[in-house]
């Protein structure tokens, strides 16, 4: 991902744990990560994996869209929309 596309993601990442009420360290522990893991996530630092990226989206119960740019986007999935 584009430097851009992390620190996006990583915004969704943190508002979505945020929105379920999850520290950092409950999400790492759900994810199997280190707290610094996610927090560099969080903050754009990191540029993770698919596989991290799925696991992160399974986590918060977030549905995760690849667009075709290469950006990522995660949303609740009962807020999915088909196009």
């Amino acid at each position: 991902m584009k430097t851009a596309d992390c620190i996006a993601f990583g915004k969704s990442v943190r508002r979505e744990r945020m929105a379920l009420g999850l520290t950092i360290e409950q999400l790492a522990e759900l994810v199997g990560m280190s707290e610094r893991q996610i927090q560099n996530i969080e903050k754009g630092k990191s540029n993770p994996k698919l596989s991290t990226i799925v696991a992160i989206a399974r986590a918060l119960n977030c549905v995760l869209t690849i667009h075709a740019d290469g950006s990522l986007t995660l949303c609740k999935a009962e807020e999915k929309r088909t196009v």
